[in-house]
């Protein structure tokens, strides 16, 4: 018994590891092990991977060493080796104990010595985060329902923090008064500048001298009109009116009501003309007709110029001191984006009703006495042969794939009629589809957004004015296209940096950083000390009442009194003011009495705190934007730079909303050097080739010879693999090329659906931003790149230690060969967690994994050259993206929420 407790308790002379003296968190030698192997279990890993460390036993004399190899993910890159005892049990725990410590030394134990979290210790890392004290700047007004109790009252003011940055919190933002049209330091005293407003008619004459677009464009050619007034010199502004307004009917049709109710009101309503009413009146025809498009006109101005002010303001404050403002205002027409204006019909419509259901149920039993009889009205009732009859997805439910279930959705919705004049027509295997088999041949296609642009100035101010434009404003242009492109670049830029600047740091607190500074909470903060939400435009112009004339205001003792919280806006019909101190804006002191007089009325009639929170509050200069608004504006700005200015240009305006700090010189990111893969800098070329024997074939599949072999040894290594102990595993590099390869492919599916047409000033064809997201999802998901990466065999380069991975693996492989390697459909909704259907069939996330890594890999490898990235991973991906273009798939899920009467509910 003696001997069994010696044996276990020998190391009772080694002394503990104390974090920092007597009293503080220590670990003994005997419970090292078990902290070992709980910090093994911490390490960001697959669903296949164990990862443990790696025991060997040296023995020494009469005595015991141990070293230690930590898994491939870990930091400590060296074997540890601990003091000889006489038994192997001290020695693993006195190995374990210096394990332990050097773990601690380096950060990856805290002062509690347990496993440091991804998003522990962030304190460290406030540099990246300077904007996050921005909320407490602007009141939040939230949805919630008031509760009876004061506190849960007291709750309600304040938002959770989880809801920051969504479409739950609405922030109140004062508009932006554009400089042009305030006075300025320099403005000459008594000197005025007219402008013009010149109205161009855009549409072609009629045929017929009598019709009223003949006479409305004789009108609007006429030579009489208006122009306006101002202290300064304004810059050149051009603008279009949507052709969603519908100048025959009712504003209150046209502007108001969901569209089924517009669609109704629409067919109701009549137009009734009173001759005795039609007065004829001395003032011009063309001034009245032109007058009653002033307050669209004005609204539009207004908005051109903030979107100006803005241009200019992030121009100077990204550091360009002589700005000639002539050159700077220079600007071109703006366009009308008619993908906007067809998205509504491109919607998914609604279950058609089934009338051949209805038409089959009419058949009676006596109708069937005589076969020929019977044949001859089953062919009249059933208008379609058994070869283009679907197959019964009730019946047939665990042999199903995506093409049958579309096959049968089709049938079903087609009418009666359709079927009898489309009978020879409809056939279920039009249904499906291939990646492989397209009519079309590989073409070089670079990414002209990624060539360097020598244009200090920015995108023209049309663009800016589509970054300020949000989708239910309901205008020619919205920031939606622009706020997908300026997604992927954040998503990019932010991964890059700090794979550059955290060098030590694991996949999962890379992820853990990357999701805290391009969240769109994060976005918000940068988008609110910029004011951004005083910029935009997020509702549809209502001119009866939203608009203010020009020189008209709330007098400034209510607007206090209302911002001071003792009036709520909406008591603002409660105050009258003469209509001769209206027009000329000086109040009396009896009126200002008055107004006291009611403010102290209204105090004691309400006992509750006044609600600004009103759709009124533009007549204060106020408006309400969501949190999700703004930071949808940071990405579309950042897009609009990309796509004018190239990365750099986004870089530096990334800088200017403190994305990136500018102390961390963003506009340099892509220029540094990037980091060496080896442990070690003396290992030669043949030491890796060892590894990775058949990387000639690898190369040639891939379409690209690397330059530091090294990459490629690391982008092969999974985590699992224990014999390469010359670089990382992939994880890292894995980090790097989803966000590569997400942005390389939004950027050439952007570029290939923008197709702009200037001289007619109109943006036709391409995708909708609907269907552009739907594209980008299609193409960047894990199914796709490990359906790629089976294709050109590069699973049989990857290095894993791991059977129940290799399972999975053949299992898929088989899949895809069963299928002529073909990603379609049927391979989208593959997932890693649930089998497919009835053929148990998982897709394991290591293959795009693995994918991923390769693009991270020749990314660094080419000197961080994105365009020469491209080029290698188009060749690889232009089937797909070509036949997912053509016919862009919609999610299962989104296709059942979007279509009308499916109102899916899962449990």
């Amino acid at each position: 018994m003696r001997e069994i407790e010696e044996d276990l308790y020998n190391d009772r002379d080694v002394e503990p590891y104390y974090v920092s003296g007597n009293g503080s968190a220590h670990v003994t030698a005997t419970a090292a092990i078990q902290l070992l192997n709980r910090y093994c279990q911490s390490l960001h890993r697959d669903r296949y991977s164990m990862l443990t460390p790696k025991w060997h036993v040296k023995k020494v004399v009469d005595k015991y060493s141990v070293e230690i190899e930590m898994p491939i993910v870990c930091p400590l890159r060296e074997p540890i080796e601990g003091l000889p005892m006489t038994t192997k049990v001290a020695a693993k725990r006195v190995a374990a104990l210096e394990v332990c410590k050097r773990l601690h030394q380096i950060g990856e134990l805290n002062n509690n010595l347990l496993p440091i979290t991804e998003n522990e210790d962030l304190d460290n890392y406030d540099c990246l985060f300077t904007n996050c004290t921005a909320v407490d700047d602007k009141p939040a007004i939230t949805s919630a329902v008031k509760q009876t109790e004061e506190n849960e009252d007291e709750k309600l003011k304040e938002p959770r923090k989880s809801e920051v940055g969504t479409k739950k919190i609405t922030r109140q933002y004062k508009i932006h008064i554009p400089k042009y049209l305030v006075r300025q330091p320099t403005t000459e005293a008594g000197k005025y500048y007219l402008h013009l407003i010149k109205m161009t008619p855009n549409f072609p004459a009629a045929t017929s001298s009598t019709s009223n677009l003949s006479a409305e464009l004789s009108i609007l050619s006429d030579e009489l009109g208006y122009g306006l007034i101002t202290l300064n010199k304004l810059p050149s502004v051009f603008k279009a009116i949507s052709n969603r307004l519908n100048c025959i009917l009712p504003r209150s049709v046209t502007l108001h009501g969901s569209k089924h109710e517009k669609r109704d009101m629409m067919g109701k309503t009549e137009e009734h003309l009173v001759p005795e009413l039609c007065i004829p009146q001395d003032f011009p025809a063309p001034l009245w007709y032109k007058a009653s498009l002033l307050p669209t006109i004005l609204h539009r101005i207004i908005c051109l110029l903030q979107a100006e002010s803005l241009r200019a303001d992030i121009v100077t404050g990204m550091g360009v001191e002589k700005l000639d403002l002539e050159v700077f205002h220079q600007t071109t027409p703006m366009p009308i984006d008619e993908r906007i204006l067809k998205t509504d019909k491109q919607k998914i419509q609604p279950l058609q009703q089934r009338n051949v259901t209805e038409t089959l149920s009419s058949i009676s039993a006596k109708s069937l006495t005589n076969k020929n009889d019977s044949a001859k009205k089953l062919n009249e009732q059933y208008p379609w042969t058994d070869e283009e009859e679907p197959l019964d997805i009730e019946r047939n439910l665990d042999e199903l794939t995506l093409a049958e279930i579309e096959s049968f959705e089709k049938f079903v919705n087609m009418t009666y009629e359709d079927l009898k004049k489309n009978k020879s027509k409809f056939n279920p295997a039009d249904c499906k589809s291939s990646a492989l088999t397209l009519d079309a041949k590989y073409e070089a296609r670079p990414i002209l957004m990624l060539r360097e642009v020598d244009n200090e100035f920015g995108p023209p101010q049309w663009v800016i004015f589509q970054c300020l434009m949000a989708a239910k404003a309901t205008d020619v242009l919205n920031l939606e296209r622009l706020e997908t492109l300026g997604d992927s670049f954040l998503k990019l830029s932010v991964s890059l940096f700090l794979l550059l600047k955290y060098p030590q740091f694991r996949e999962g607190r890379l992820v853990y950083l990357k999701d805290g500074i391009i969240a769109n909470r994060n976005l918000l903060y940068c988008g609110q000390r910029k004011n951004l939400g005083g910029y935009m435009k997020v509702s549809e112009f209502l001119p009866r009442t939203e608009w203010l004339p020009p020189g008209m205001r709330v007098p400034q003792i209510l607007q206090h009194k209302i911002e001071t919280n003792q009036v709520s806006v909406d008591k603002l019909f409660e105050f009258t003011i003469p209509q001769k101190e209206q027009i000329s804006g000086q109040i009396t002191k009896d009126t200002l009495d008055d107004i006291a007089d009611v403010v102290q009325q209204i105090a004691k009639e309400s006992s509750e705190e006044p609600d600004n929170a009103s759709s009124m509050n533009h007549l204060l200069g106020y408006q309400n934007v969501s949190d999700k608004t703004v930071s949808d504006c940071v990405e579309a700005l950042t897009g609009a730079y990309l796509h004018s200015n190239g990365p750099k240009g986004a870089l530096a305006l990334m800088g200017w909303l403190g994305v990136i700090p500018v102390s961390e010189n963003p506009t340099e990111l892509f220029t540094q050097q990037p980091p060496s893969p080896l442990f070690n800098l003396t290992i030669t070329e043949e030491q890796i080739n060892i590894h990775i024997p058949n990387y000639a074939k690898l190369e040639e599949h891939l379409g690209y010879q690397f330059i530091n072999r090294a990459y490629l040894l690391q982008a092969l290594t999974h985590a699992s693999d224990t014999t390469n102990h010359l670089t990382d595993c992939y994880q890292r590099l894995e980090f790097l090329g989803d966000a590569i390869l997400d942005f390389l492919i939004t950027c050439h599916i952007y570029e290939m659906s923008d197709t702009l047409t200037p001289m007619q000033g109109r943006i036709v064809e391409g995708l909708t931003p609907g269907q552009l997201t739907d594209l980008r999802s299609a193409l960047v998901n894990n199914a796709t790149f490990a359906g790629l990466a089976v294709r050109n065999g590069f699973h049989t380069h990857l290095k894993y230690n791991n059977t129940q991975l290799m399972h999975v693996i053949d299992t898929f492989v088989k899949f895809q060969e069963e299928r002529d390697f073909e990603i379609n459909e049927e391979v989208l909704i593959l997932s890693e967690d649930e089998p497919y259907m009835g053929e148990h069939v998982n897709i394991p996330k290591t293959l795009g994994d693995l994918f991923e890594s390769l693009a991270g890999a020749v990314f660094l490898d080419t000197g961080m050259d994105l365009q020469a990235t491209w080029s290698v991973f188009y060749k690889l991906m232009w089937r797909e993206i070509e036949m997912f273009r053509r016919n862009v798939p919609i999610s299962p899920v989104r296709m059942l929420y979007e279509n009308v009467k499916a109102s899916p509910k899962f449990g």
